[in-house]
C-alpha cells in the first residue's frame, strides 16, 4: 500500500472533533521525535495509548473509503475497471480483513481467468491469493499457489514486490517449522535467495534494496545490535508509508529484543504499533510482542491492554495464525494479572482483617475506658458528695463554733452585768435594811414603812432592763441598723442605748440571744404571753419581709 492510498481513507467520513485532531497532530510530531534512539519508551507508550483511543475512528474512515470503492465496482462495466477496482479493494483489505481480501483476490482471479491471454493479470491474482494464504498460515495452499506462478508472467516492475512477498512467506515458514530445524534452515536459505533477487531487481537507492541488503547481512551472521541499528536507520533514509514503518520498527524492535536491550525494543515495538494503527493494519505482531515485554517489565495493565488490542485485530482480520501466537502469550499475562490481583486481594483481606482487629481492639478499649471513666465519674461524684457533706459539716461546725463563741460572749457579758447589778442591788438593800432597823429601834414605824416601800422591784426591773439593753447593744452594735432594715423608712424605730430598747424590740433581742420560748420571754419582761404575741404580730405586719420569714431574718442578724 502506498502513501497516497493510505491518506485517502483518512480524509473520508465525519471530521474528527477538534481535540481528536489536535491529539493526532501532536502524536505525529511526537512520533517523529521518538524515532531517534534517545527517546524515552514511556513517552512513546503514552502516544500509543492515545492512538489506541482513535483506532476505531480510523477504521471507520477506512470502511467508508472501501464502501466508496465497492460502489464504484458495482458500476464498473468493463473487465479492466473491475480488475483494477478488485485489485485496489484487495490491497485495502489484505492487512485489514482476511475474508474480504481473499474474496477480492478470488474475484481478481475469476476476471483474469476469463481472459487467458492476459497472463500478467492471472499472475497478479495468484500473487494476491498467495499473499492471503501466507497471512493466515495456510502454507499448503500458499505453496500450491506459488508453484502455479511463473516469474515470466509478472510485469518487470512487479518482480521486486513479488520477491518481497516470498521473503515474508519463507520467513513465516521458517518461524513455523523452527529456525534451528533442518526444514527451517532450508526455508532460511530460500529467504536468502529471494533477498538477493531483490538486490538485482530493485534500484540501489530504493528502500526495497536497502531492506533486502540488511536481510542478506542478517543471514550472513551480522551481530544483532548492528542489525538493529541498520533496521532502525531505514526510516531516516527513505520516505516510506505507515505500513512499512510499522514493519521496519517491528523488525528493529525484535533485533533489540534478541540483543537484550528491552528498553529500545519497547520503543520500536510501540512505534510499530502506532504505525499499524495509523495504517489500519490488523495483521500485525508488534502489539503482541510489546505486550510480552510489558509483561516482563511488570506493567501488567499495559500488557493486558496491548494483548487484547492485538487479539481484537487478529479476530477482526480472521488470522488463525496470529490468534494462536497471541493465545500463547495471553494466558501468561492473565495468569500474572490474576496472581497479582489475588495477592492484592489477599493483601486487602489482610488489611481489612487487621483494620477489623484494630477496630475491635479500639471498641474494646473504648468500652473499657468508658467503663473506667464511668467508675471514675462515680468515684468523683461520691467524692464530690462527701466533699459537699464535709463542707456542710464544716459550715455547721463553724456556725456552731460561732454560736458557741457568741453564746460564751453573751454569757460572760451578762454574768458581769449580773454580778455588778446584783452587787449594787444587795448594797442598796443592805443600806435600806440598816436604816429600817434603826428606825424600828427608835419606833419610827412610818419611816420604816416608807423605807420598805422604796425597796420595791419596779426600779430594779427598770435597772435590769437598762442593764440588759446596754449589754445587748454592746454585743450587737449593728442590731438597730439591721433590724430597722427589715421595715420601710416610715416604720423604722429610733433605737438608742441611752433610752433603752422598746419592749417589742427587746422581745426580738431576747430571741436573738436564744430565748425563743414565748412564756420565758413573757416572764422575763413581766408580760403575759398574749401580749408578747401581740407585739410580735404588730411588728411583722409593718415589715418588708413576709411574716413567715421575719423571725428567721432577725435570727440571722450577725454579731460583728
Amino acid at each position: 500500500m502506498n502513501t497516497t492510498t493510505v491518506r485517502k481513507y483518512r480524509c473520508i467520513g465525519p471530521r474528527p472533533l477538534p481535540f481528536v485532531r489536535m491529539a493526532a497532530v501532536f502524536a505525529c510530531i511526537l512520533t517523529s521525535l521518538f524515532s531517534s534512539f534517545g527517546s524515552k519508551p514511556d513517552s512513546v507508550l503514552r502516544v500509543l495509548d492515545s492512538e489506541l483511543s482513535q483506532s476505531s475512528l480510523l477504521n471507520d474512515n477506512k470502511e467508508q473509503y472501501i464502501s466508496g470503492l465497492r460502489k464504484r465496482l458495482a458500476k464498473a462495466a468493463d473487465a479492466d475497471s473491475r480488475f483494477s477496482l478488485c485489485s485496489e479493494l484487495y490491497r485495502e483489505y489484505k492487512n485489514f480483513q482476511y475474508d474480504s481480501a481473499f474474496c477480492y483476490a478470488n474475484r481478481m482471479y475469476a476476471i483474469a481467468a476469463g481472459d487467458a491471454a492476459r497472463h500478467e493479470r492471472l499472475a497478479l491474482a495468484r500473487i494476491a491469493l498467495l499473499e492471503c494464504y501466507n497471512s493466515v498460515g495456510l502454507f499448503k495452499e500458499a505453496d500450491d499457489m506459488l508453484r502455479s506462478i511463473s516469474e515470466r508472467d509478472i510485469p518487470t516492475g512487479g518482480l521486486t514486490d513479488y520477491y518481497g512477498i516470498l521473503m515474508k512467506y519463507y520467513r513465516n515458514m521458517s518461524s513455523f517449522a523452527g529456525a534451528e530445524s533442518p526444514i527451517g534452515k532450508s526455508y532460511i536459505d530460500s529467504l536468502g535467495v529471494y533477498a538477493r533477487k531483490i538486490l538485482r531487481t530493485a534500484p540501489k537507492d530504493s528502500y526495497a534494496h536497502a531492506h533486502a541488503e540488511i536481510t542478506v547481512r542478517e543471514l550472513e551472521g551480522m551481530p544483532v545490535l548492528e542489525l538493529a541499528e541498520a533496521y532502525g536507520s531505514l526510516p531516516g533514509r527513505f520516505d516510506i508509508d505507515d505500513h512499512e514503518l510499522a514493519v521496519v520498527h517491528s523488525e528493529t524492535g525484535r533485533q533489540y529484543w534478541f540483543a537484550g536491550d528491552n528498553r529500545k525494543a519497547i520503543l520500536h515495538f510501540a512505534l510499530s504499533a502506532i504505525h499499524d494503527i495509523r495504517s489500519c493494519t490488523r495483521e500485525t505482531t508488534a502489539a503482541k510482542d510489546l505486550a510480552s515485554l510489558m509483561h516482563a517489565d511488570g506493567q501488567l495493565e499495559r500488557a493486558n491492554r496491548y494483548i487484547h488490542h492485538a487479539l481484537e485485530d487478529a479476530e477482526a482480520f480472521n488470522s488463525r495464525l496470529r490468534q494462536m501466537e497471541i493465545n500463547s502469550v495471553l494466558p501468561l499475562i492473565e495468569t500474572t494479572r490474576y496472581g497479582r490481583a489475588s495477592r492484592r486481594n489477599a493483601l486487602l483481606i489482610g488489611v481489612v482483617i487487621t483494620i477489623a482487629g484494630l477496630l475491635l481492639l479500639s471498641l474494646w478499649l473504648f468500652f473499657k475506658l468508658r467503663r473506667r471513666n464511668r467508675c471514675l465519674a462515680e468515684s468523683h461524684e461520691d467524692i464530690r458528695r462527701k466533699t459537699e457533706a464535709l463542707q456542710e459539716s464544716n459550715d455547721t461546725l463553724k456556725d456552731l463554733n460561732r454560736r458557741l463563741k457568741e453564746t460564751g460572749e453573751i454569757k460572760d457579758q451578762y454574768i458581769i452585768q449580773s454580778l455588778i447589778g446584783n452587787t449594787d442591788f444587795i448594797g442598796e438593800v443592805e443600806g435600806k435594811v440598816k436604816r429600817a432597823v434603826a428606825k424600828l429601834k427608835s419606833r419610827q414605824y412610818d419611816e420604816v414603812a416608807r423605807i420598805l416601800h422604796e425597796t420595791g422591784t419596779k426600779d430594779e426591773r427598770e435597772r435590769m432592763y437598762s442593764s440588759f439593753d446596754s449589754a445587748f447593744l454592746k454585743l450587737f452594735p449593728n442590731f438597730p441598723e439591721e433590724f430597722n432594715a427589715l421595715f420601710p423608712e416610715e416604720e423604722r424605730m429610733e433605737i438608742d442605748e441611752g433610752k433603752g430598747l422598746p419592749t417589742e424590740v427587746r422581745i426580738y433581742a431576747l430571741m436573738r440571744l436564744g430565748i425563743d420560748n414565748a412564756a420565758e420571754v413573757a416572764k422575763y419582761l413581766n408580760l403575759s404571753v398574749n401580749t408578747v404575741y401581740v407585739y410580735k404580730t404588730r411588728l411583722k405586719s409593718k415589715s418588708n419581709v413576709s411574716k413567715d420569714d421575719f423571725d428567721r431574718c432577725v435570727m440571722q442578724i450577725p454579731k460583728p
